[in-house]
This record gives structure tokens, sequence and C-alpha cells, in this order.
């Protein structure tokens, strides 16, 4: 019995921890996503500077 609720505190872990790489993967894949509109929007001029902001 004690072997069993080890085993479902161990599986628990690994999930958090799978959880948090899928996470972190996913934030950083985002992050080089909105780097690359960082570079768009500063390719925009002035007068589009609202469209600029909806790219954000």
């Amino acid at each position: 019995m004690l072997e069993n609720i080890l085993l479902v505190i161990a599986t628990l872990i690994l999930a958090f921890i799978s959880l948090k790489g899928i996470i972190y993967l996913v934030t950083f894949r985002n992050d080089n996503f909105s780097y690359s509109r960082d570079e768009e929007k500063k390719a925009c001029n002035y007068e589009d500077y609202q469209y600029c902001d909806k790219l954000k």
C-alpha cells in the first residue's frame, strides 16, 4: 500500500516537472514570436502607430 502511494507521489512530481517544461517551451517560443513582432513594430512608420499597438 505504501509503495502505491509513493508511486502516485512520484508520478505527480514527474507530471508537474514535465508540465513546467512544456510551459517553459511555449513561453520561450512566444518570446521569440514577440521579438519578431517588436522588429516589425520598429519598421512601422509613425502614422501607423495605432496599427503597431495592435501588433503588441
